[in-house]
């Protein structure tokens, strides 16, 4: 007797789709070797030793270098007025110390090896100061994802927010966020965000985070809206509103989980375009302060050095077009998967 297969989950049947576009997969792999840059980049590049013995104590100086720069610790006194490197000369016996596959800071000059190509000892090259380019490209792709995440995650929580709101209100309120959204589309998104940090007194790149979550938030707004619109005469809307259960539950609760397919395929896309935001800030000056690495700044100091420095663009050129891609081509990957006209 030939029994009935188990019915699978939408979740199953949304992640066998997805599988079945391998470029979406292979691009959704590239972008875990990112996140994996992103979380482990001082252990991959940085002078500093990751764990090391010396005068019979073991560091962990690269462990400590998160805790100062993120939690205010204070470096040990061995360690205030000596250089890490400088130490190695000074070692006893006993004393040892295990540095990153790259042993290079993103701002530690060197100018007698200032402008060298790629080779064994600094394998994309420096640049006009002596800086391995490799150690600031890693260094970089922190600074990018996390301008990514941290805008998209801005600038979905108040589309997501005023989209439920004018689907599930409607009248009055639809109409002032409407006009609203209309007024932030009228005016050219890189312009606008050109224009504000142009009159702001520091470079920062918190300040480019915010800006560009204040300035994205439309589209996720709109698609939002539509589908609360869809979905708020629904039998299980109507059945909550009949319980008596108040509007925020009935719409972040009831509603809301019902409706984010596009809105999460509009974040996919909305971190490639951050990104690319981004290193066309910092390509024009506008970006991250000078001392921090990121890929636009990396194309913006090469512009003077070219043809004889054609590693200090191609390097920084392919990531950023690396990983624009795959972030566009996963959020096609998802768009395609969560397309019901599309699942068998």
């Amino acid at each position: 007797m030939n029994q009935m297969a188990p019915a699978r989950t939408y979740s199953q049947i949304v992640s066998s789709q997805f599988k079945r576009n391998r470029l979406a997969v292979l691009s959704l792999n590239v972008i875990f070797v990112l996140l994996f840059i992103f979380i482990f980049a001082d252990f991959l590049a940085n002078d500093k030793p990751i764990v090391m013995r010396y005068k019979g104590e073991t560091y962990f100086p690269v462990f400590r270098e998160y805790g100062v720069n993120m939690l205010g610790w204070n470096w040990q006194d061995e360690f205030k007025t000596q250089q890490f490197k400088i130490l190695e000369s000074r070692y006893e016996p006993g004393d040892w110390a295990i540095y990153p596959v790259i042993p290079y800071s993103p701002n530690e000059y060197n100018l007698e090896v200032k402008l060298q190509p790629p080779g064994l000892v600094h394998l994309f090259g420096t640049d006009e100061l002596g800086r391995d380019v490799l150690s600031q490209m890693i260094h970089g792709a922190r600074v990018s994802l996390l301008v990514g995440f941290v805008a998209v995650a801005i600038y979905v929580a108040i589309g997501i927010l005023l989209g439920a709101l004018a689907g599930f209100y409607g009248g009055v309120i639809d109409i002032i966020i409407q006009r609203l959204i209309e007024i932030m589309i009228t005016f050219p998104r890189m312009f606008l965000i050109i224009t504000i940090v142009a009159v702001m007194e520091t470079q920062s790149i918190i300040n480019i985070m915010i800006i560009l979550g204040l300035t994205g938030w439309t589209g996720v707004a709109r698609f939002t809206r539509a589908e609360f619109l869809k979905v708020k005469n629904e039998d299980y809307v109507v059945a909550a509103k009949a319980l008596g259960y108040k509007d925020f539950r009935t719409i972040f609760r009831h509603v809301l989980p019902n409706t984010l397919t596009p809105v999460l395929v509009t974040a996919t896309f909305g971190v490639a375009a951050a990104i690319l935001i981004e290193s066309g800030l910092s390509f024009l000056g506008f970006g991250a302060p000078p001392e921090q690495a990121t890929w636009g700044s990396l194309l913006s100091s090469a512009r003077d050095m070219l043809p004889s420095g054609w590693w200090l663009t191609t390097f920084p050129g392919l990531a950023i077009f690396i990983t624009v891609t795959v972030y566009n081509l996963v959020g096609e990957g998802l768009r395609d998967a969560l397309d019901p006209r599309l699942k068998q």
